[in-house]
């Protein structure tokens, strides 16, 4: 059977549609760029990811919905392959002109062996290991294995830290007022306190540590976790009040170095959210 029994699309953009975006996605890349049938210079697709040294790597794929591509269609896949490395885009967030690294061909058919043998033999030089094919049994394979191991988002969990950034901003100087008052005028002791999950979950694993550094995040969490006890302490029933006046303008006086590390860690996230994504055309 040339179609594996799971695939029954209607034809090749319900298969990009319903089949290939949502998989990649659960592969973990970011949102994708969309130009089937516009555009395209031998791309349906460009989506991309970060690599282990942090850099951003995109990646082109063009998609058929055939029963079985054979050695006399190969040379549409090569005039493709070469029109897709051949021609940059523009990322649509950012304004710069990008390449591909990679150019995947995939059908959710067969590829007969000749084919391959065909398209990999031509296009060995220039572009060599940078080329790949992908056949229905492979995205099945591929969407199996996608759903017992999906990767990290990047983008949720940079995100997530992005926004436990700038809520501890916003708290952080009405905590220290709270504080005060209750240090000074007997106020209701304030229970709120600056958060410190998503920080640590990026300690515990850097997903990529050569944009967002480690080292302002380790100093971040480190000293909210310092502020949040010295908030704790300002509470202590048995000890003076000038002791707990103390504890509060000590609270307040380290304010401004939490702020600083914040903006370091807000500037390097948006930077690494802008060069990732989304990737949506104009």
């Amino acid at each position: 059977m040339p179609f594996p029994p799971q695939f029954s699309y209607a034809n090749e953009d319900d298969f990009i549609q319903r089949f290939i975006i949502p998989l990649l996605h659960r592969l973990g890349f970011s949102m994708t760029v969309n130009y089937h049938g516009t555009r395209e210079f031998g791309r349906d697709l460009i989506f991309a990811e970060f690599d282990r040294f942090g850099h951003v790597r995109y990646h082109g794929l063009q998609a058929k919905y055939v029963a079985s591509i054979g050695v006399n269609d190969a040379q549409e896949l090569i005039t493709d392959c070469n029109l897709a490395f051949t021609h940059p885009f523009v990322h649509p967030q950012t304004g710069t002109e990008e390449r591909i690294n990679t150019f995947y061909a995939v059908n959710g058919g067969s590829i007969a062996e000749g084919a391959a043998t065909t398209f990999f033999t031509r296009l060995a030089t220039p572009h060599g290991g940078q080329v790949r094919l992908l056949q229905g049994k492979d995205l099945i394979a591929l969407d199996r294995w996608a759903s017992f191991n999906r990767s990290d988002d990047v983008a949720a969990v940079l995100s997530g830290l992005l926004i436990e950034v700038r809520t501890n901003a916003q708290w952080a100087s009405e905590l220290a007022a709270d504080l005060q008052e209750y240090a000074q005028n007997d106020k209701p002791f304030p229970m709120s306190r600056l958060r410190l999950v998503a920080s640590g979950n990026y300690l515990q694993r850097p997903l990529i540590p050569t944009i967002v550094l480690v080292q302002p995040v380790e100093l971040y969490w480190s000293l909210a976790s310092t502020l949040n006890a010295v908030a704790d302490s300002v509470g202590t029933p048995v000890c003076p009040r000038q002791f707990r006046i103390g504890r509060a303008d000590g609270f307040a006086s380290r304010l401004p170095d939490l702020m600083q590390l914040g903006q370091i860690i807000s500037q390097q996230i948006e930077s690494a959210l802008a060069a990732l994504g989304p990737l949506i055309p104009p």
